[in-house]
């Protein structure tokens, strides 16, 4: 179905984590901003039907909703939402969701998964659509450490040994120690299934002691940011302005300014730090 039969644009409900809601959203408004369209938002709190996240095995968590409310409020809701579309007019409304579930996009607007073209829009994305608050400047360099473990434990392809962490974390370190900057490194993960052998000196933050938004918030106002392979790690990429190191080529669609844990060096991890002026 063409474009032109639509006059909005919103997040469709997606049954998953909220890391990947706020990926799929993110995308969701840049393809708006390339087709001219108007963007609504579908909040994360929002349910067609009562009790329709207890419905869902992903969703069947006694948190669920609580967690959508908190994240609703990193969200621009102030303009048109889709609880103000008549329901004659449901019809006009493009909701974009997940390419790997049955309600798919419309064919025709598979490739709306902006991927690169993101990036270039991603200040007027968190300007315009997001209330991130600003990020707290002391003189030092915010560098953040996103450790995924518990639930992923489980997925054999995303799942990533401490070596490689505690490996990226030392070439950084060593380069920052080396260069005389003011640093502070802080690791976000899980608190179950954590080994904090290697991490011992650093500052962590388990998720019982923050929550996931704030740490969000965190990890897109970071300097420099050593990601997982999640899709909350993900979306912070599609954000920030921050040195944004990923752990794999071959998890997610090559991102021409990202970092690759796998590949990285001190000459790649210099020549990124003075394209976007962190030095």
């Amino acid at each position: 179905m063409s474009i032109d039969n639509f006059n909005y644009i919103t997040n469709q409900i997606f049954p998953h984590g909220l890391g990947t809601r706020i990926a799929l959203l993110i995308n969701a408004i840049a393809y708006s901003k390339f087709e001219n369209k108007e963007f609504i938002f579908t909040p994360f709190s929002h349910q067609n039907t009562a009790g329709e996240f207890d419905a869902n095995p992903m969703t069947r968590r006694i948190d669920y909703l609580e967690a959508c409310n908190r994240w609703d409020t990193l969200l621009n809701l102030d303009g048109k939402l889709i609880t103000d579309i008549p329901d004659n007019e449901l019809g006009t409304v493009l909701a974009l969701c997940h390419t790997s579930i049955k309600n798919s996009p419309p064919q025709g607007h598979e490739g709306y998964l902006m991927i690169n073209k993101v990036r270039g829009l991603r200040g007027e994305i968190r300007d315009e659509f997001f209330k991130i608050p600003p990020k707290k400047e002391d003189g030092k360099l915010k560098v953040s450490v996103h450790i995924r473990r518990d639930d992923i434990i489980g997925m054999k392809s995303r799942f990533i040994g401490n070596g490689y962490y505690i490996e990226t974390i030392g070439l950084l370190e060593e380069f920052l120690i080396g260069n005389n900057s003011e640093y502070e490194l802080t690791i976000y993960t899980q608190r179950n299934g954590f080994d904090v052998s290697g991490f011992e000196k650093h500052k962590i933050i388990y998720d019982t002691d923050m929550s996931d938004n704030d740490v969000w918030v965190n990890l897109v106002n970071s300097d420099i940011i050593i990601a997982s392979n999640s899709a909350f790690s993900t979306s912070v990429g599609l954000l920030t302005d921050g040195v944004f190191i990923h752990p794999q080529v071959d998890n997610f669609p090559l991102m021409d300014d990202w970092l690759y844990g796998s590949e990285l060096t001190q000459d790649k991890l210099i020549e990124k730090l003075n394209i976007n002026k962190i030095l």
